[in-house]
């Protein structure tokens, strides 16, 4: 949705909005046509998610444990790949949920786990994800820089991988850079 709003000199205008089918509103843009002097403006959010998104979180952390992996490691990717969103969406529409699940990676989940993940059920896509990680962590843990490894096959994929194997991380696309950057910041 898309809400314009006219600013009238000496007046005020409240704006409430209701999110729909549970989704929360990530940005507000305010724009202004011949540029309105605005004399104050307040902005209150009442976010009724938060303590979903403790339980998003606090479910990242078991299942990281169950796998026996540093949750933080996987709080983060989390973070970097949808702020914690189960409904997010990328760009261009081919990744899901809070680990950015593509089709061919649920695809994949399933082969490895007989699972079906559904990618926006917060849980499934935590499941899911962790189950991905795991299995690629597996498959790079023998070598160099096993978890660097891991992350630029999730980012860009076991093929990618496969094909530049041994990996220069100088090399590696900038974005793949700055997600292993901020996932193992504090490492």
């Amino acid at each position: 949705w898309y809400w314009c709003g006219r600013a009238l000199k000496g007046g005020s205008k409240v704006l409430e909005i209701k999110p729909e089918n549970n989704r929360e509103v990530s940005s507000i843009e305010l724009g202004a046509d011949r540029s309105p002097r605005i004399e104050s403006f307040t902005l209150i959010l009442e976010l009724k998610s938060l303590k979903k998104l403790e339980e998003i979180k606090d479910k990242i952390i078991s299942e990281s444990k169950n796998f026996g992996y540093d949750p933080e490691i996987l709080l983060r990717l989390a973070e970097i790949e949808s702020h914690f969103d189960p409904l997010a969406i990328s760009s261009d529409g081919k990744d899901k949920g809070i680990f950015q699940l593509r089709e061919n990676t649920l695809e994949e989940i399933k082969n490895i786990s007989g699972r079906e993940i559904n990618p926006f059920d917060a849980e499934d896509n935590i499941k899911g994800g962790l189950i991905y990680f795991d299995y690629l962590y597996k498959k790079y843990k023998d070598g160099p820089n096993a978890l660097k490894t891991t992350l630029v096959a999730w980012n860009r994929g076991p093929t990618y991988v496969s094909e530049n194997y041994p990996l220069n991380f100088n090399e590696i696309p900038e974005t793949t850079k700055k997600l292993i950057d901020f996932v193992l910041k504090q490492k």
